[in-house]
């Protein structure tokens, strides 16, 4: 069936139809379901409709037939061993796409300056060797994400801007998919560098709002909106998430003059991102180069014995120093984020 074709049955049915990316538009998910749901509004029309209707679901009813025999007319013969042996194939041809050239230093550098820049105009010298088309058929035949972290090893290269591409980045955001990468930290963070831009786009709604809003709840956006608590839960799986969130949300806080609204909404993302968080450490989330502080700074100061308290609060006001010498905005951050710590860091800290 051809695109036309395809968005002819769509469009007169009164349903919006999705853009169609593949050469195969219903890999695409919301082109299948539009199109299903056209399918079915045709074959309820009444038998007292028009003939042109009834060769209509005549037609179509003739296909889906075609579609649901077992052994269609011309397709191949197959059993247990033939899919084992279809199967091989396709993981070595897997394998041998990532490893080719896999090794090679300009590649390495590439991967290198995107994840640390988090720059998604940086444009990789190296194409994916993996169709995306058959990428994105993998994905929606495999259920429990078996071979979705080997498929992935490559997303550093994938251009978000390509429409192939980004769709596949998309669905596995929004579609849950994130979860089963849990084993494999550095594809999650490829995942959040490559949609950076959606999330500063998530975060800079919700700030737009509670800043034009007086009586915005902050609290309820963390329970019944979704888009947000989809962004609480990835922030606590991935380390490059939380930073860009932190990043646009310290930002605003600091462009605003330290406005209180988003300074509740900063320790309140920070709280429900710890509480969701499954990692070793809540410390892992942050910059390496401050993650040693927030180990300290994350600490009940009250279970600590008076006379150890005083050497450890004096211990860590010098850490804080030194980072407020090398970058303010970090330490104005590490102080939004633990706000038990503002009042100590500041007595006697006027020189």
């Amino acid at each position: 069936m051809n695109n036309q074709l395809i968005e002819k049955i769509i469009t007169a049915n009164d349903l919006p139809c999705p853009e169609l990316i593949y050469e195969n538009p219903v890999l695409n998910k919301k082109v299948a379901k539009a199109l299903s749901k056209s399918f079915v509004k045709i074959l309820n029309l009444s038998l007292r409709s028009t003939t042109v209707n009834n060769n209509l679901r005549l037609s179509i009813l003739e296909n889906i037939r075609k579609l649901c025999q077992i052994e269609p007319d011309n397709h191949i013969k197959i059993d247990e061993n033939f899919t084992s042996l279809l199967l091989e194939f396709y993981e070595e041809n897997i394998r041998q796409s990532r490893n080719s050239n896999f090794d090679s230093t300009a590649k390495s550098l590439d991967a290198f300056l995107i994840r640390n820049l988090k720059d998604t105009s940086i444009v990789s010298r190296h194409e994916p060797q993996t169709n995306p088309e058959i990428l994105q058929a993998l994905i929606n035949m495999n259920q429990d994400g078996i071979y979705l972290e080997t498929l992935l090893q490559d997303i550093i290269h994938w251009s978000p801007t390509e429409k192939r591409y980004s769709q596949i980045l998309k669905d596995l955001w929004s579609n849950g998919n994130f979860n089963e990468l849990k084993t494999k930290s550095e594809n999650n963070n490829d995942l959040s560098i490559k949609l950076k831009p959606e999330i500063e786009k998530n975060i800079l709604e919700i700030c737009h709002e509670i800043l034009n809003e007086t009586d915005f709840d902050i609290e309820n956006i963390f329970y019944s909106d979704n888009t947000f608590k989809n962004l609480v839960q990835k922030s606590s799986e991935s380390s490059q998430c939380f930073q860009i969130c932190c990043s646009v949300l310290n930002y605003l806080f600091i462009m605003t003059n330290f406005d209180t609204r988003l300074q509740t909404l900063v320790q309140m993302f920070v709280k429900h991102v710890k509480d969701s968080c499954s990692l070793l450490s809540f410390s892992v989330l942050y910059p390496a180069q401050i993650s040693h502080l927030v180990v300290l700074l994350d600490i009940d100061l009250k279970s600590l014995p008076v006379s150890l308290g005083s050497k450890y609060i004096d211990s860590t006001k010098k850490y804080l120093k030194e980072l407020n010498s090398e970058s303010e905005n970090d330490l104005i951050m590490l102080l939004s984020h633990f706000p038990q710590w503002f009042d100590i860091y500041f007595d006697g800290n006027s020189n």
